[in-house]
């Protein structure tokens, strides 16, 4: 814009400290995880003929959003085609405006498909994702103390999804940390007090946790 808008906020995020904060809220919300190891057990090691299957699909959802987009662009350019002729008067405008109202049906349309397939390609894309890590780290979670800088960026890149900073005050910044499965006070429950054979039941916590960086002091709480 061209302005100049004066931060009155002094007090900035130490990045080792803000490091440490984050790791060790992603490492304690990992260990009392239930839905995130069943996660890695149910999903996320398949059989090679699933992989092979999910590929396939991905394949197939991939080239019909890449002719959904194409359908979209014409009809867009149809739009400014008949725009153009109603200006120049090629066509009666009456007619100009019935052919509009199909031709942006036609695109909205085609946009709820694109964003459909754009969800699904994205949700089997990431189970991809969690596959590369866990041949990474899955077997080594209860080493996580000795993972190295690279390791542990790594290791976050595949648990959380997104991270953002909020400033309080001028003394207090929050992080939001989302998760990519709601593992944030999850819940295992058995079928059977008397008799576990009969299974459990994980009911899903959340995927995002607030923590409050305050002088140093670590004071994680769920997100509202």
């Amino acid at each position: 814009t061209g302005k100049v808008q004066k931060c009155d906020n002094r007090r900035y995020l130490k990045i080792e400290e803000t490091d440490k904060l984050v790791w060790d809220t992603v490492v304690e919300v990992i260990g009392r995880s239930h839905h995130f190891k069943e996660e890695i057990r149910t999903q996320v090691l398949g059989t090679s003929s699933t992989h092979s299957d999910k590929q396939d699909e991905l394949k197939t959802l991939k080239r019909k959003l890449k002719s959904l987009d194409t359908a979209y662009a014409d009809a867009t350019n149809t739009v400014v085609n008949l725009e153009t002729d109603a200006l120049l008067k090629r066509r009666n405008a009456s007619e100009v405006n019935s052919i509009m109202k199909n031709v942006e049906n036609y695109r909205m349309e085609i946009q709820s498909e694109r964003e459909t397939l754009r969800q699904q390609i994205y949700s089997i894309e990431n189970q991809y994702r969690w596959v590369d890590w866990k041949s990474k780290f899955g077997d080594r979670i209860n080493q996580m103390s000795d993972f190295s800088a690279e390791e542990k960026k790594n290791f976050l890149r595949g648990v959380i999804e997104r991270i953002g900073v909020q400033t309080l005050d001028k003394q207090t910044h929050e992080l939001h940390l989302k998760f990519r499965i709601p593992c944030v006070n999850d819940l295992l429950v058995w079928n059977s007090k008397t008799d576990k054979k009969k299974g459990y039941t994980i009911k899903d916590g959340v995927t995002d946790i607030s923590v409050e960086i305050d002088s140093g002091k670590k004071s994680p709480k769920l997100k509202k």
